[in-house]
């Protein structure tokens, strides 16, 4: 039962970490088109 429980945490730390990646590179590129003069010039 605590190896099932372990395998759950562990794949649920995987699923968090690269939530959290992608949270951070969508950022990024929202944050560079927020300030890329190109954009604001389009928009």
């Amino acid at each position: 039962m605590l190896y099932k429980q372990e395998i759950k945490a562990s794949a649920q730390q995987r699923i968090r970490h690269i939530a959290k990646k992608q949270r951070a590179l969508y950022n990024t590129v929202a944050h560079n088109i927020l300030n890329d003069p190109s954009y604001k010039i389009s928009n």
